[in-house]
């Protein structure tokens, strides 16, 4: 049987709230991620998270043991800091699965906001299966999602001990380092050099797409884009709207950002069209195959 590529992806905030809130402990990330992997096999962890300047050495250790950490620009609202990662963790799934990387998907997270997200993947015919701290901070959509696999933090508990490296303990993202550590094996390291961009833009129908792409690949800014047709909710200048739109995953290197947006700025149909980056990683050969299709003329 062919070996199936699982993918893991940790909705960090909501994993470390939720057992704060409903627990009353802090979460040992490492533990867990490491038991995680075993669990269900996975070939790739990805950690979703906000970039606080205080833990960027936790983000390294995770990153040595080959997780790879996504990270959500943080703000304050009503005096808390926040970083929410929906976006960017429906954005992955989404591009993972159009891009056939993944045929498993494993989300750590308990947010209603998902269901439609796991609905997709098993149209797309991707296993989706959701692992949540406990059955009080899993939202009723998702457990009322007979399909999936739903497994509780606090049923494997017990489980757990000893599955991080020796003498390491991340607690809601804080290390406490006391040795050396221990790499586990088969986790998938990402390169540096092996990252690029993926950015997200949404058009009002395919002919609007497809222009804009050619405008960009003729001026070599982009390597490749992918369709996806969408639906969209969403309030515009006081009215409720409902509107079926084509998104557009573009492949470039990071240099080309600023004039990849301002171009699609210049050139959109829309008067606030949605452009969002991504720093990505892929195998090596696809990263250097987008960057060398992206020189500019």
């Amino acid at each position: 049987m062919e070996r199936q590529n699982t993918t893991l992806y940790i909705d960090a905030a909501n994993l470390i709230i939720s057992s704060r809130k409903y627990l009353n402990t802090e979460c040992n990330i490492i533990e867990l991620l490491v038991y995680l992997k075993d669990r269900y096999r996975a070939s790739k962890c990805i950690y979703f998270t906000g970039k606080i300047q205080a833990l960027l050495a936790d983000y390294e250790l995770f990153r040595s043991l080959g997780i790879e950490v996504v990270f959500k620009e943080i703000y304050r609202e009503d005096n808390k800091t926040k970083a929410n990662c929906d976006v960017e963790i429906s954005h992955r799934i989404t591009l993972d699965i159009e891009n056939k990387l993944v045929d498993k998907c494993v989300l750590v997270s308990g947010d209603g906001d998902f269901a439609s997200l796991l609905d997709y993947c098993l149209i797309k015919n991707v296993k989706p299966t959701l692992f949540s701290v406990c059955k009080a901070s899993t939202s009723r959509m998702l457990r009322n999602r007979r399909y999936l696999n739903l497994t509780y933090y606090t049923d494997v508990l017990n489980s757990l001990k000893g599955k991080g490296p020796t003498g390491h303990v991340v607690q809601a993202g804080r290390l406490f380092d006391n040795s050396s550590i221990t790499q586990p094996q088969n986790l998938s390291i990402s390169s540096e050099k092996d990252r690029f961009i993926s950015v997200y833009v949404t058009f009002k129908d395919r002919d609007q797409a497809e222009d804009m792409v050619k405008s960009l690949l003729e001026k070599k800014l982009i390597a490749c884009a992918n369709y996806l047709n969408i639906e969209a909710n969403y309030f515009w200048k006081g009215q409720l709207a409902n509107e079926k739109e084509v998104a557009c995953f573009l492949k470039s290197k990071l240099e080309n950002w600023e004039n990849i947006k301002n171009e699609v700025i210049k050139l959109h149909s829309y008067e606030i069209p949605c452009i969002i980056k991504y720093e990505v990683d892929s195998n090596q050969s696809y990263s250097d195959w987008v960057k060398s299709e992206t020189n500019l003329i």
